[in-house]
């Protein structure tokens, strides 16, 4: 952070450094890199720590996770943030395919990411690596909805085990 923050006036001094880090946040996702997020560049003092509520976006849902300070938060336009609520850090977003998101689950090794769309697509994520494992198209009708633990998409019950026996089924 103390890096970040000496370096980002020679950032927003040069145009071309600049443009290309935005290139590298576009380009990292394909990669399975973890990137650093384009807007803590837009922020002229401590980048690392911001509110929750920074966005206003509606929250779809927030997701607990095995650390009692982290939690994954799933807004309306298709992102999907890691958030340490004590400290205030974002830790990483990840965009998802231009869908809103109905719901998102973590496997119990929390290895993997499963994200339910509007599009009748579960989203498979590694989530260590924030990359796109597998994107599964649910055929049917478009009723779907998140309630407790399972994704209801087309009126069948989805879990992550279904999600994962997908993702073994595609390799």
């Amino acid at each position: 952070a103390e890096l970040q923050q000496r370096l980002l006036p020679v950032v927003t001094s040069l145009p071309k450094l600049r443009h290309l880090l935005l290139e590298c946040d576009k380009d990292g996702p394909k990669y399975c890199s973890i990137v650093p997020l384009h807007s803590s560049m837009d922020v002229t003092y401590s980048p690392e720590r911001l509110p929750l509520c920074s966005s206003y976006m509606q929250i779809v849902e927030i997701l607990p996770t095995l650390a009692p300070n982290i939690v994954l938060v799933a807004l309306e336009d298709g992102s999907i943030s890691t958030w340490d609520v004590e400290s205030r850090q974002l830790l990483r977003q990840i965009d998802t395919a231009r869908s809103v998101v109905l719901g998102i689950r973590l496997t119990t090794d929390e290895k993997y990411l499963v994200v339910a769309t509007t599009k009748n697509t579960l989203l498979i994520y590694d989530n260590h690596k924030s990359c796109l494992l597998s994107e599964v198209e649910i055929k049917g009708s478009k009723h779907s909805g998140v309630a407790g633990g399972v994704a209801f998409i087309n009126g069948f019950t989805l879990s992550t085990h279904h999600a994962l026996a997908w993702l073994e089924a595609s390799k």
